[in-house]
């Protein structure tokens, strides 16, 4: 399709690599459809490829389509929607926008001691992050805290229980215990993690809820990596870590009874190191190494150790949960015995089920340093690609994608979405975000887009408002940056603001009063207060009466409000132009609205003095210079259509248009017949003019002026 182009991409089936990145690209690259080539060898199955594609492309969720087959190759089209309704089908889908998660752990809010539940969150925190996500963790006194503005929930289940809010998506990470999750709680999630593959097997038989598998997991950065040297296992040859939580039956756990019993028979032939509490009066004396080991400690000793021992509560092994401690260790690189659990065969891992044969297989690894390295190599190998906190970001991400389709628990749409970006604006961006705060009308959120400028993290923490919701994005055009908030934006009506602007108390009020009085409008704005920097002009009320924002160069986003459907009609921001995307946005929104003018000056707005010359410095390759002699090409054939609506003498360009045309002309003559001695004239006074005069001669001497210049 030349008018919007066709993206192709050719994949070897059943070896995808990465398709969240490779339909991501694909969405970004296409317009009105995508073509997806695979080729297929002798003997392949195309229900193989419907699968794949039913599971990896949430482009086609809810539409059909069909296979054709041509000899070897087989070709699927797919319509691709830009329209926000479709965007936010896919972002219910969980698979290409990201959501804001909160995780709950059932911990006091500053425990003394040492917390296993604080370091797995981080962990997953951190993954999270990485994936695209927000994601904060909430302790047991902060779960009752204001959370409405979280996509999702996740609880890692302890012993405390959680009741889940309608507002929410809500997944349970079922991690052990499983002895005390009662269906009639497991039902008040929409979906289930559990660490076990029988376990999850056995609550989809029973509950009408979507489960998966989801092991429990390790942070690579935190065990894989050397540390300093201290404690070390030294000449010890066992090795174990863990209270006797057996104690008050007066026995102790059944791992250490069996090292205990077998070390006895063969005649006390090892040294054994235990860290942890209540083992006293259970083992000898000159076992019990201390009371404690830091995970870091832990770590070290898991590393240096010639055989580490590990064992399971009773109900995790009867139900398939392996434990963290198991990845932990072989993320380390250590070499374990481990007793049997369910599921514990398919892991490169030496077991046991009798005292016997744990003695029998201590006596072989220590003889064999050799084959307890190889196994180590191999679970440290296997953990580190399959049983990381990135792992289960990938799990939760594709749980989402099952249980949005049909889950109530959303949080309700906020009546505006305002879509702020900011880039090295640090000055600024506070009182920005305390006038959205001040707002009289206050449901709202915010979609701060740092369009690769410096950190701004610590301001929005700082301004404490959980309807700020912070994306970092790479170095882009001003519309690309506009889009990904529009993609996540949720509210009806959407409003704009840059770092360095500011809102009235009742300007968000203002606009949605006037729009819902004149909903045919589909768009209105106010005047607004220009605040200059540098240049010594101070403050002025720029009034836009009887500016048509299509003919008007100077109308701010910041000042406008209008539906979000209405870009289903106008399309998203260009994001191909690295300036001027809002004005061509604005063109195509008032050509398909009636815009409403309020006269009342609603919106300061702070203009650096030379921002004109500064963007066109952006035009720094022959592809975007190219770039702009199309865009400034449209706009002429444009203005043949405008000129029936344009007031007599206005110039449709946007701002810093001159600047952009006087270095095409450097750079490709593309002035050249444009000898019109007027404007000429005009162009060598104009430093030494006021602007308002140099925009009036402009706009009367536009009157005869070239078609491309107008």
């Amino acid at each position: 399709d030349d008018e919007w182009g066709t993206v192709l991409l050719e994949e070897v089936l059943g070896d995808i690599p990465d398709p969240h990145s490779l339909m991501r690209e694909a969405r970004r690259m296409a317009k009105s459809r995508l073509l997806i080539s695979q080729r297929l060898g002798e003997g392949r199955d195309l229900s193989r490829l419907r699968q794949i594609i039913a599971k990896h492309s949430p482009l086609c969720a809810g539409k059909t389509f069909s296979l054709s087959d041509s000899g070897e190759a087989v070709l699927l089209v797919i319509p691709i929607d830009d329209s926000p309704s479709a965007l936010e089908e896919f972002g219910r889908r969980g698979d290409l926008l990201p959501v804001r998660v909160v995780l709950k752990i059932g911990v006091p809010a500053q425990p003394e001691a040492f917390w296993g539940d604080i370091h797995y969150a981080e962990g997953f925190r951190r993954a999270l992050i990485a994936a695209g996500h927000e994601c904060t963790i909430q302790h047991l006194p902060e779960w009752e805290e204001r959370d409405e503005d979280f996509d999702v929930v996740v609880h890692l289940k302890g012993l405390s229980r959680y009741r889940a809010k309608p507002c929410h998506t809500n997944i349970m990470w079922m991690i052990n215990h499983p002895e005390l999750h009662r269906d009639e709680e497991l039902a008040g999630y929409d979906g289930l993690m559990v660490a076990s593959c029988c376990y999850a097997e056995e609550l989809s038989r029973r509950l009408e809820r979507p489960v998966v598998s989801a092991p429990q997991a390790v942070d690579p950065e935190r065990y894989s990596k050397a540390l300093p040297e201290e404690p070390k296992a030294g000449d010890l040859d066992i090795v174990f870590i863990g209270n006797n939580h057996q104690r008050e039956a007066g026995q102790m756990r059944p791992t250490i009874a069996n090292l205990l019993q077998v070390w006895q028979q063969k005649g006390r032939p090892w040294k054994v190191g235990i860290w942890g509490k209540f083992w006293e009066g259970r083992v000898p004396r000159e076992w019990i190494q201390g009371e404690s080991a830091s995970a870091e400690e832990a770590a070290r000793l898991y590393r240096s150790a010639k055989i580490v021992l590990n064992d399971h509560h009773p109900d995790m092994k009867s139900h398939g949960f392996i434990n963290e401690r198991t990845f932990v260790i072989g993320a380390c690189g250590g070499f374990q015995i481990s007793d049997h659990v369910r599921g514990i065969e398919d892991e490169p891992i030496v077991f046991y089920e009798m005292a016997r044969e744990l003695g029998e297989q201590i006596e072989f690894y220590l003889s064999h340093p050799e084959a307890r390295k190889d196994k180590a190599d191999e679970l440290q190998r296997k953990v580190l690609r399959e049983r990381t906190f990135t792992h289960s970001a990938a799990l939760l991400k594709d749980l989402l994608g099952k249980v949005r389709e049909t889950s109530q628990h959303r949080p309700p749409a906020p009546m505006v979405s305002i879509i702020a970006t900011t880039s090295n604006q640090r000055e600024t961006l506070p009182r920005a975000l305390q006038s959205a705060a001040e707002q009289t009308l206050d449901d709202w959120e915010m979609l701060l887009i740092n369009n690769g400028g410096e950190d701004v993290s610590d301001i929005v923490r700082q301004a404490g408002d959980a309807r700020i919701r912070y994306v970092e994005n790479a170095p882009a055009s001003k519309g690309r940056a506009l889009n990904v908030g529009l993609r996540l934006a949720r509210g009806r009506y959407i409003a704009y603001m840059e770092g360095a602007d500011c809102y009235a108390p009742s300007h968000l009020e203002t606009l949605v009063k006037v729009l819902n009085e004149t909903p045919a409008s589909g768009l209105v704005y106010t005047d607004y207060e220009e605040e200059t920097q540098g240049n010594g002009e101070g403050r002025q009320v720029v009034s836009l009466l009887g500016q048509s924002p299509v003919t008007c160069p100077g109308l701010p986003a910041m000042a406008c409000l209008h539906y979000r459907s209405m870009l289903e009609e106008v399309g998203m921001y260009e994001e191909a132009l690295p300036v001027f995307a809002e004005w061509d946005m604005f063109q195509r929104l008032a050509l398909a609205a009636h815009p409403r003018h309020i006269p009342w000056p609603s919106a300061p707005r702070s203009v650096k003095g030379g921002s004109a010359q500064t963007e066109i410095t952006a035009y720094d390759t022959p592809a975007q210079i190219e770039a702009l002699e199309a865009f400034l090409e449209r706009a002429c054939v444009r203005s043949e259509a405008f000129e029936s609506i344009s007031p007599p003498g206005q110039i449709l360009a946007p701002f810093g248009w001159l600047e952009a045309l006087d270095s095409l002309h450097k750079e490709t003559g593309y002035l050249r017949d444009l000898a019109d001695e007027q404007w000429q004239a005009l162009e060598r006074i104009r430093s030494s003019l006021p602007y308002r005069v140099y925009n009036r001669l402009r706009s009367f001497i536009g009157k005869s002026a070239p078609r491309k210049a107008r």
